[in-house]
């Protein structure tokens, strides 16, 4: 048994996200399979608690972009934070997620003190790559026991900007396939949201905004778009539903939906597309077996948890021949890569799957069976059990 605290900025329900899911996942595995896992968070106004089994702490001065409190103030109340659950519950890792990011540097420097003065080990995760130079930084020059990569791509950004070779591990996120598995429309979703039953419907299941308020411009938003814009002049019978995931301030969200509407409307396609819809996680797997295609041509991917989603309910992805992306889609075996950006390529294979129920059965069985073998939650702690015992016995 391994004693773990997670850091991050969000955790459900204050968000949702890649990051906030595969912290929500990954936390209940561990303590399922009797390790002991507190997550240090902001608090968003949720309350700290006990949930599933993880003892989730949230604070004030763990949010992201505090106005009222300067950084020298903001890193000393986090390192009293973190110093007293580090202490409390006799943690044995202490494992921050993105803290490589500039956004909040107090906190990146509170936990290395509280790791140096604990003398425990630190793993930094890294779900993006950033490209400012204090993010290069404190990715490098900190000293991190372990860099954890989300993709093997990740790992190569990572030690190209100077991290270890020696302290770098590519660990890919999975999904719980017993709970993401293959199933009927659930129609009453489908009526809940406004979709006419003899529709295609396209999906993309992707958070608006970034974690800093901005239009996630590189989910490929626009080049679905384009590429309907130039489909809908074939056929008119199909919707694109896009989640929302959530973002703690509402009115950042309204402006992205508001934005992305615009931008549809724009392109002719406003009756065609459904914004920013909010779908509970635990309603996730019901969404994606109500779609027929999932479309995520990211152009700048990390990794891709809800294409690995998607599969893992037998549905058919499109992403990019892109970065990540590539690691796990292969190519017309259980899934479908198009050429970065290219609208042209992304509508003709539209048409074409919209028109081959057999294909996509058979890629839809493919995918399902890569997910369960590739990309489950198991290889995911398996590896992360790994790691943690590696470091607490060194």
């Amino acid at each position: 048994m391994v004693n773990i605290c997670h850091v991050y900025w969000f955790y459900p329900p204050a968000a949702i996200g890649g990051i906030e899911t595969f912290l929500q996942s990954v936390s209940s595995k561990l303590v399922e399979r009797g390790n002991e896992v507190t997550v240090i968070t902001g608090s968003y106004g949720y309350k700290s608690g006990v949930e599933n089994g993880v003892n989730v702490v949230r604070s004030e001065v763990m949010e992201r972009y505090r106005k009222d409190m300067d950084k020298h103030e903001q890193e000393s109340k986090a390192y009293a934070l973190i110093s007293r659950i580090v202490e409390d519950k006799k943690i044995d890792v202490l494992h921050v997620h993105n803290f490589h990011f500039v956004h909040n540097f107090a906190h990146t420097l509170a936990a290395i003190r509280v790791a140096k003065n604990a003398g425990i080990p630190i793993v930094l995760h890294v779900h993006g790559a950033g490209s400012d130079p204090v993010s290069a930084y404190l990715l490098s020059n900190i000293p991190w026991n372990k860099v954890a990569c989300v993709s093997k791509y990740i790992a190569t950004l990572a030690y190209d900007k100077g991290v270890d070779g020696k302290i770098i591990q590519a660990i890919y996120n999975g999904t719980n396939t017993e709970r993401f598995k293959p199933g009927r429309k659930n129609s009453k979703l489908l009526e809940q949201i406004g979709i006419k039953k003899d529709m295609f419907i396209f999906g993309t299941p992707a958070r608006l905004v970034t974690s800093s308020g901005e239009i996630v411009r590189r989910k490929g938003f626009f080049t679905i778009m384009k590429a309907l814009s130039v489909l809908k002049e074939r056929r008119d019978d199909f919707v694109w539903i896009v989640t929302g995931g959530k973002y703690p301030k509402k009115e950042i969200m309204e402006n992205a939906r508001k934005k992305i509407m615009d931008y549809a409307r724009i392109y002719g396609i406003e009756h065609n597309v459904v914004i920013g819809v909010e779908i509970p996680e635990e309603n996730m797997p019901d969404f994606y077996n109500s779609i027929d295609l999932m479309l995520m041509p990211s152009v700048n991917e990390p990794f891709g948890l809800s294409t690995v989603e998607a599969m893992a309910c037998g549905r058919v992805a499109v992403g990019a021949n892109s970065e990540a992306t590539t690691e796990i889609i292969r190519n017309g075996i259980d899934g479908f890569l198009i050429e970065p950006n290219n609208h042209i390529q992304l509508a003709d294979l539209l048409a074409k799957l919209m028109a081959d129920d057999e294909l996509r059965k058979k890629i839809g069985i493919n995918a399902r069976r890569s997910a369960v073998e590739r990309f489950s939650i198991n290889l995911l702690v398996d590896a992360l059990e790994k790691m943690y015992e590696g470091l607490v016995d060194e």
